[in-house]
């Protein structure tokens, strides 16, 4: 059945929807441009309010947003939101939820951490956390005992701390989208780096979030309808309709080739 549902389509949009357009003028290039982007937005915002899971909404946005063509992040931007991230980072490790949960020396420790990310490097007392210490006064198995019990407390720590990060940025998407603002490139990298470190962290492996077949069908199926509606309405004409509608299909082709 699932196969017969791609198939059917794949099939409709590039062999039936052109037949029932009428025939008008060429679209200039920038018209096309325009009218893609439109499109692209058009399924975004309808697909970010129907799924709740905010990774597999992100790698969707992401993989529609890819039919836009190249697109250069703004890295200031993403720097502010960054700098604004790490700010409300060092404001939670003031709550009462993480006070009670880690001691003052952990809370301290990762105050530090944050303070030199934007820097790009360890202060000396983080070093320190990490070398050898009281030589001589108590046995290794001590040390690393209480090294494996302050690791495993900044670990802890950075999961909270993580996951709350996430949900904030999720929120900002939401935001966004609420207001119609589809640029979610400073969202993205800042995830992207967080990521990074979260799994660098923990020494885990970042799996890749899978997308159901069944929403990128319907991503594309909103995109050949916006198409569909600007050429009954005479926005656009046949060839650029056309032309996106190929372009939806090959788009489709790839992304479901990938799952």
């Amino acid at each position: 059945m699932a196969a017969i549902v791609i198939l059917l389509s794949l099939i409709v949009p590039t062999l039936i929807l052109p037949k029932l357009l009428p025939a008008l003028g060429v679209e200039s290039s920038d018209d096309i441009n325009q009218v893609r982007n439109e499109m692209v937005d058009y399924a975004i915002l309808h697909m970010a309010q129907e799924i709740e899971d905010s990774k597999v909404r992100s790698s969707l946005t992401k993989q529609l947003q890819s039919q836009k063509g190249l697109q250069i992040p703004d890295h200031n931007k993403s720097s502010k939101l960054m700098d604004d991230i790490i700010t409300w980072q060092e404001t939670l490790l003031d709550t009462p939820t993480i006070k009670t949960q880690f001691s003052p020396t952990i809370v301290d420790y990762f105050r530090i951490y944050l303070e030199n990310i934007s820097k790009h490097s360890t202060s000396k007392r983080i070093r320190r956390l990490f070398s050898k210490r009281g030589r001589g006064r108590r046995t290794d198995s001590v040390e690393m005992e209480e090294f494996t019990l302050l690791r495993n407390d900044l670990s802890r720590l950075e999961d909270i701390l993580y996951q709350e990060t996430m949900e904030r940025l999720s929120e900002l998407e939401k935001e966004r989208l609420e207001n119609k603002t589809i640029d979610f490139s400073d969202i993205e990298e800042v995830k992207h780096i967080l990521e990074n470190r979260h799994y660098r962290i923990r020494n885990d492996i970042q799996e890749d979030t899978i997308i159901p077949n069944e929403l990128l069908i319907e991503a594309f199926q909103l995109e050949y309808q916006f198409v569909l509606n600007q050429a009954k309405s005479d926005m656009i004409s046949k060839e650029t309709s056309n032309k996106l509608f190929k372009e939806i299909n090959n788009a489709q082709v790839l992304q479901l080739q990938k799952q």
